[in-house]
């Protein structure tokens, strides 16, 4: 775990190339964050495989796949694609190099058929990955470092010997003493940025409080698993109002997600891939007529605008009885002193505040949600009034838009300006 230019790639791939000229049979994964970065960085780089041993030869078609001279072999992964994570289903390893590891777009889907396939075992030598990354506080990094099984190296930026002296004092002078020099150029795992929305420690809090079941609570829930009722049992009866969903409406291969919210805590979440306004309809539809929702909120940016008038006419037609709720997260606050947008408004007011004073219940959202509360930044604008990054901003620190996370806001929202929501509930 290092700074940029510490020399990660090197040391690694002199570790695989050790590892593969002394065991004959070896058979490694080598997963970059891009299949692309994984042949131009891990293999053709300057500190890549082919660079530390010319006799490896690289075979690109159909596999990419690098042959030792002793026969030992690597094939290259990317955890980015759709069908990356599944590319690593069927063959086995007993070494795997996974680098940059917290910029993985697809990071637990990759990892999780990582854990199936490193199971081939050696003759002195046991299956085993090795890690390369500059840290970020995404779930499974913060796993792995509080992991005492989990040995960890660290490195900065600066212990790289061969680092030009005006570059190592450029990058100090601009960034040293910063939560983003700390991350980038110490290689240190950064929680208490002061510039998060939503602190991890914060969110911690709101995620693993531990709560003492209710006697006697009951609660009209529907058919839902064990660990959603044990959650309802530490409520009192009555208190898991009211009922609501919040949508966010994927456009451009990003996906649409329904929020469910009882209350204070945080319930389901339905997930669909495919852009069609009709089918998310029909999946929103069926989340109303499954949990009882009273309203649900839709994110009209793009094609929810569809989504919206649809149920909208549903709900005229006796369909459901749910208040429909267009919200447009781009429009301006309803405190704009305060904020210049609504988005601004969720952010601070729902994800950063509830989360603050513990006011919401969040022990069941998924790391995936979990990380997009935690991604967004903020500043102060001229007039001193808060304002979270772009969502662009966002999405590429993440390698894909925060979905879940606006779906979540959008669930516990409470309309108050026209301007940002309009009723569809004639």
């Amino acid at each position: 775990m290092a700074g940029r230019g510490a020399g990660k790639t090197s040391s690694a791939a002199h570790y695989v190339d050790r590892y593969a000229r002394h065991h004959a049979k070896a058979r490694i994964a080598i997963v970059f964050p891009t299949l692309g970065d994984a042949r131009q960085i891990g293999v053709h780089g300057v500190s890549g495989l082919l660079t530390v041993n010319p006799s490896i030869r690289f075979v690109q078609s159909p596999d990419a796949v690098l042959h030792w001279p002793n026969g030992a072999t690597a094939r290259l992964f990317g955890a980015h694609a759709p069908d990356d994570p599944n590319r690593l289903r069927g063959p086995e390893f007993d070494l795997a190099w996974c680098d940059e590891l917290a910029s993985w777009v697809r990071l637990e889907e990759t990892w999780e058929q990582l854990e199936f396939v490193l199971r081939r075992a050696l003759p002195g030598s046991r299956p085993h990955a090795i890690i390369t990354t500059t840290p970020r506080p995404r779930p499974r990094i913060r796993q792995l470092v509080k992991d005492p099984g989990v040995p960890i190296l660290r490195a900065s930026t600066g212990d790289n010997p061969h680092l030009p002296d005006d570059t190592r004092a450029l990058l100090q002078d601009r960034y040293g003493g910063t939560a983003f020099g700390r991350q980038e150029l110490d290689g240190e795992l950064v929680e208490d940025d002061t510039d998060i929305v939503v602190p991890w420690g914060w969110l911690d809090r709101v995620r693993h409080q531990p709560r003492p079941p209710v006697a006697d609570a009951k609660h009209p829930l529907p058919d839902v698993d064990a660990s959603w009722r044990h959650r309802a049992q530490t409520y009192p009866t009555g208190s898991l109002t009211p009922v609501e969903l919040g949508v966010d409406v994927g456009a451009g291969g990003d996906e649409s997600v329904i929020v469910e919210r009882r209350g204070p805590l945080v319930c389901r979440m339905w997930t669909d891939q495919q852009p069609d306004t009709m089918r998310l309809v029909g999946r929103v539809l069926e989340a109303i007529r499954e949990t009882g929702a009273t309203m649900v909120k839709v994110d009209v940016i793009g094609i929810g605008k569809g989504v919206v008038d649809r149920l909208t006419e549903l709900g005229r037609d006796h369909a459901h009885a749910a208040r429909i709720i267009g919200v447009n997260v781009g429009a301006n606050s309803s405190m704009p002193a305060r904020y210049p947008l609504l988005r601004d408004e969720l952010w601070w007011d729902i994800a950063r505040t509830a989360t603050e004073e513990q006011s919401w219940d969040l022990s069941g959202i998924t790391d995936t949600m979990a990380e997009q509360l935690s991604a967004p930044r903020f500043t102060l604008d001229s007039r001193g009034r808060v304002k979270v990054e772009p969502k662009a901003t966002t999405r590429a620190q993440l390698g894909r838009s925060p979905d879940h996370a606006d779906a979540l806001l959008l669930a516990f929202h409470q309309p108050r300006a026209a301007s940002a929501a309009r009723t569809y509930d004639d």
